[in-house]
């Protein structure tokens, strides 16, 4: 350590040259504190904290806002290191039953203004929902598909119907007709954006990574097959998750996109038919046809599933607000409210039932939009209200 007194430290600057006046300088300025009254400079870094306690956790928090999980229908609050979390008060509601010309197979709610719903040979049929609860939802536009619309997306602007063997067709938001037609390998039956491509899921044919930059002249640009049948697949860091049936949980190394690869080794099996899949880290959140929702550890290969939930149906469809809470379409089961705050022990919050079997479900924030068939499509809100 070193230490100097006013008075000499003067007289020093005052007979010495300017080389070690600066010198001095540099020294002063690097063991000055703030206030100017430390007295000296450290000579060692400082002390790695203690090692952990056997048992003991990292810290996850100092203040409430990093326990933050964006989930309207749950608490949290930093306490001494830890999140502590709990339920907000929900009460599901249907807000309205959207009457459509045929079969509502397959929805999709650009927001909470406007829902897309895929009606078979009806083709796509657009609602204004913003009537709603007061007034009833609005038909806003109705495009006719090349072929039977099975499922609809709405990505960068456009609504993206899935026609069957026929592939995919793009509508520009506000115009009826379409500008391409692209021709898949399969059946689509999902699809996720990833930058300026769409990967679709087809079943027996796996995934096709399609390059939609220019919607007017869509191209492709790879395609993976998987064990099973592909129903959904999710981008998650540089890879790719698929939803593969009875093939379970596949891997596809999406690094090299124009040559991805499947990975055998990373593939997880499952007892149910995965229709349906949610990443929450390090968690996978599954829709497994015959055996309810399933969760499973997605960095441990090794471990046995983390639990396994039976939903009163089959569970078709899923959707999660965060790791802490997940809606279900559980067909013949309605819609169900999953907590998940204690992953290896999840509850049934809430249910809510139709007077059809519920086929597929998409959300937006608390508004839940469900696929009834002949039915129509029911409108939910969860309700989630935040405590005072």
């Amino acid at each position: 350590m070193i230490k100097t007194q006013p008075s000499s430290l003067c007289f020093f600057l005052a007979e010495d040259g300017g080389a070690c006046r600066a010198s001095l300088i540099k020294i002063i300025a690097a063991c000055l504190a703030p206030l100017f009254f430390l007295s000296g400079c450290p000579t060692e870094p400082p002390e790695d904290p203690p090692p952990l306690e056997p048992g003991e956790l990292e810290p996850e928090c100092e203040e409430d806002d990093d326990c933050n999980d964006r989930d309207p229908c749950t608490t949290a609050r930093c306490s001494e290191g830890f999140c502590l979390r709990g339920r907000t008060e929900m009460d599901p509601t249907i807000l309205a039953v959207v009457p459509t010309s045929e079969p509502a197979l397959h929805v999709h709610l650009q927001d909470s203004r406007w829902l897309h719903v895929a009606t078979g040979e009806g083709g796509i049929e657009t609602f204004d929902l913003r009537p709603l609860p007061e007034e009833p939802a609005t038909l806003e536009r109705h495009r006719a598909t090349a072929a039977s619309a099975t499922g609809v997306s709405f990505i960068r602007d456009h609504v993206i119907a899935m026609i069957g063997s026929a592939g995919l067709e793009a509508f520009p938001r506000d115009e009826e007709n379409s500008v391409s037609v692209y021709r898949t390998s399969g059946h689509p039956r999902s699809l996720t954006r990833v930058d300026d491509l769409i990967i679709a899921a087809m079943g027996a044919k796996g995934i096709e990574a399609i390059d939609y930059s220019d919607f007017a002249n869509p191209r492709r640009y790879s395609r993976v097959e998987t064990p099973g049948r592909a129903e959904q697949a999710l981008r998650h860091g540089s890879a790719l998750h698929v939803a593969d049936g009875l093939g379970g949980i596949a891997f596809i190394d999406f690094r090299e996109r124009d040559a991805p690869v499947l990975r055998p080794d990373r593939r997880r099996a499952t007892e149910g038919r995965v229709m349906a899949i949610s990443i929450r880290s390090p968690f996978y959140i599954l829709a497994e046809t015959g055996i309810g929702v399933g969760i499973i550890d997605m960095d441990d290969p090794e471990k046995d599933r983390l639990a396994l939930l039976q939903v009163g149906g089959d569970a078709v469809g899923l959707s999660t607000l965060s790791r802490h809470t997940a809606v279900v379409a559980a067909s013949d089961g309605g819609l169900v409210v999953l907590d998940l705050l204690n992953q290896a022990s999840p509850r049934i919050l809430s249910r809510v039932e139709f007077d059809e079997p519920a086929l597929q479900i998409s959300r937006y924030r608390e508004r839940i939009a469900v696929a009834l068939g002949e039915g129509g499509a029911a409108i939910v809100d969860l309700r989630c209200m935040t405590p005072e």
